[in-house]
């Protein structure tokens, strides 16, 4: 099965691996898993995204994941916490800077080749990045290297006129295409 993943335990402490094991299923064959975080015991954030952008992107998408549950195939439960191509962005966040970039709008979409993290804050809320493999990911402008971006969304909040699924839109901010990636200055 291509969709079968594996999460292996490693004891930090000793720096060895347990024995144990569990099993994840992607949605797709060629999904890759960007990023795992552990939550609390047995709890983690798995993102899982395509290697598509732009247009072309169709999943985005961090799911709560319980080692402590499984299906009856034997896969680790997983919840979809937000879709990173459907955001509620009612104060039209990043227009006015990008614009005509595809996904800033409302809704906003993180159509990146390179989500790989997704990290918990206070709150709830979730600070979500990508590595924009600088000069070679143009999701956001055809021909024009992405940005590194981040943004924190709050999946619990929603505004009027979204619907009770959607996230909203609280930051956003990238400046990677213009100074070397991983310095203080990008």
């Amino acid at each position: 099965m291509l969709r079968r993943r594996f999460i292996y335990e490693l004891d930090t402490q000793a720096g060895e691996y347990t024995g144990r094991t569990w099993q994840y299923e992607t949605d797709t064959d060629d999904n890759v898993i960007g990023d795992a975080f552990v939550i609390r015991d047995g709890k983690l954030l798995v993102t899982e995204r395509d290697d598509f952008e732009g247009p072309r992107s169709v999943i985005k998408r961090p799911y709560a994941v319980d080692l402590h549950q499984t299906d009856a195939d034997g896969f680790v439960t997983k919840e979809p916490v937000v879709d990173l191509l459907k955001i509620a962005n009612p104060a039209h966040i990043g227009e006015a800077a990008s614009p005509g970039a595809y996904g800033v709008g409302d809704p906003f979409a993180f159509p990146l080749q390179s989500v790989e993290s997704v990290i918990p804050l206070q709150g709830g809320r979730l600070l979500v990045g990508n590595d924009n493999n600088y000069p070679g990911s143009n999701g956001r402008v055809p021909g024009t290297p992405d940005d590194t971006e981040m943004m924190i969304i709050d999946p619990g909040r929603t505004d009027q006129g979204s619907r009770p699924d959607d996230v909203t839109m609280i930051g956003h901010r990238g400046a990677s295409g213009e100074r070397p990636e991983h310095t203080l200055a990008a």
